[in-house]
């Protein structure tokens, strides 16, 4: 099953910037009537929309409007990632070594965009807008959208501990730990964490659910398998942060094992 705009056909660029490039009008997939194809077919509707928008203005508006109607979802970001990686592969394969030095860029030619570049602007835009109106409302579920994007373990690792451990007391100039602002004394500064043990669970189990709900088995679906396996690393790394902040016999170690066990390894209904 294809979820690709094909590229063969024109396309007249929804921004104010020159291209030699040509990008699909209109999308192609195999029939089906199952719930999950539903899903991908709306959200491959919402990026035809997205990239007929016209300008970079109306862009960012029909962005913001279809984020706070619940379009921007998995099923979205699933199509277009796919024509994200289709399009790499398309510019991978027909990009060859200059045979002459490349001539200084003029006013006509200084930006080119192409559709790999097109795309990917639109996926970092529509990531940027899910995580501002997630973060006030849900900060569990929008630590996991950033940790997603992310491929660097240091900087993952670095994230989750300013999120998932408590905040470092203030030591006075006596030597005496007084405490983290806005909370009391004790091992970390006693302060809580940006986003509960819980809470971080809930959103890799809801994000898991959503992964599932367009791929039951996470297997059929080009980028399924990864997204899972992404979640699972995201929650192992997780477990190492907040065992080095609490202790290994801290409650919240607890949480997170037995709620990412339940998420990953559920056990069979009798």
């Amino acid at each position: 099953m294809l979820w690709l705009l094909p590229s063969a056909s024109p396309f007249s660029l929804p921004f104010s910037m020159n291209s030699g490039s040509a990008l699909p009008t209109s999308l192609r997939s195999s029939p089906s009537s199952s719930p999950q194809s539903s899903q991908l077919t709306a959200g491959r509707l919402t990026l035809e929309a997205l990239l007929s928008a016209g300008e970079v203005r109306a862009l960012d508006r029909q962005i913001s409007q279809r984020a706070k109607a619940g379009e921007l979802d998995y099923a979205f970001f699933h199509v277009l990632n796919v024509n994200i990686d289709d399009a790499q592969k398309e510019e991978e394969a027909t990009t060859s070594p200059p045979l002459l030095p490349p001539s200084p860029p003029t006013e006509a030619t200084a930006v080119v965009t192409t559709r790999l570049q097109i795309l990917s602007h639109l996926y970092t835009r529509c990531q940027e807008e899910i995580e501002m109106l997630v973060a006030a409302a849900d900060p569990g579920v929008a630590l996991v959208v950033k940790l997603m994007r992310m491929s660097d373990g240091g900087i993952r690792e670095n994230l989750m501990k300013h999120n998932l451990a408590p905040p470092k007391g203030i030591v006075g100039a006596d030597g005496v730990d007084i405490g983290a602002p806005g909370g009391g004394g004790g091992e970390g500064g006693g302060g809580k964490a940006l986003v509960s043990a819980a809470d971080f669970v809930a959103a890799i189990a809801s994000t898991v659910e959503k992964v599932r709900s367009i791929d039951p088995k996470a297997t059929t679906l080009e980028g399924s398998a990864d997204a899972i396996e992404n979640l699972r690393q995201i929650g192992i790394l997780a477990r190492g942060v907040v065992l080095t902040a609490y202790g290994e016999s801290s409650g919240e170690v607890g949480v997170i094992e037995e709620g990412l066990q339940e998420v990953f390894m559920p056990k069979p209904k009798k």
